[in-house]
């Protein structure tokens, strides 16, 4: 795709401002010193309006482009394509952003393309994922996953104390009836442990999931746990790096018996 010059969009904004407002002045009185800061008024205010349209074109073309570079990337997934190259060419400027509406989509997507490991934690609020329609539906694909592919899953909840994990005992009994191996950890607890919270450090976000070894999807969150955005990288070093720190994490979380 071309690139234009970054001069370009204002030099044009700028120039329709000159002709609007130049023509405004011919076509009028030229003579009238009112006609005059008028011209000029109308010349500013096209400024303004040329240059709202133009971001706004601007705006719209890259979210179209995130778009279709995102589905490009879920559907190799899905096809579980493992071109190496093509897979580097996509994620040539790095990781994915992907919008808060688009995350549920990115998910299961993800999920439909997991073949042999599904390593991942839960910290987003209950009442954003795990008591909503949506995630039960992803339990359901996960559950084939294992049951079929037999996928090695794993999920470790990260919880804010024991009265938020009163609340979600029942989803863990649930996921561990898939054939889901499940822990639990109290945020304080990993904050207590010197060299799991240096460790830990490195991540962006206590919501992560990491896929086939080879994906790191992560769920950035606001002060009250609510989805902000979504992260999705291909890059098998990467993902060895997280599943490092996950390994550490899940030793130091407690198993759900007992509970």
């Amino acid at each position: 795709m071309k690139v234009r010059p970054k001069w370009l969009s204002p030099a044009i904004e700028v120039g329709a401002g000159v002709v609007v407002g130049y023509a405004t002045w011919r076509l009028t009185d030229p003579g009238d010193p009112v006609v005059g800061l008028l011209s000029v008024a109308v010349g500013l205010l096209t400024v303004l309006v040329v240059a709202s349209l133009n971001r706004h074109a601007v705006e719209e073309s890259r979210a179209k482009a995130l778009d279709a570079r995102m589905d490009l990337l879920l559907a190799r997934l899905g096809d579980r394509m493992d071109d190496a190259a093509q897979t580097a060419t996509l994620l040539r400027h790095g990781p994915v952003m992907v919008p808060r509406e688009q995350t549920a989509k990115a998910w299961l997507d993800l999920l439909w393309g997991c073949s042999s490991r599904y390593w991942g934690t839960i910290y987003t609020a209950p009442d954003e994922v795990l008591r909503t329609s949506l995630f039960a539906l992803g339990h359901s694909v996960l559950a084939s996953k294992i049951r079929v592919d037999q996928v090695d899953a794993r999920r470790v909840f990260i919880v804010a104390d024991q009265e938020e994990l009163a609340s979600i005992r029942q989803n863990l009994l649930i996921q561990m009836e898939a054939g889901v191996q499940v822990r639990w950890i109290e945020k304080e607890m990993i904050e207590a442990d010197a060299f799991l919270r240096e460790q830990i450090k490195s991540w962006p976000t206590y919501d992560v999931s990491l896929l086939d070894s080879r994906i790191v999807w992560l769920l950035q969150l606001d002060n009250e746990r609510r989805i902000v955005s979504g992260i999705l990288e291909i890059d098998t070093d990467q993902c060895r790096r997280y599943e490092q720190i996950y390994r550490l994490l899940w030793d130091t979380a407690r198993p759900v018996i007992g509970l």
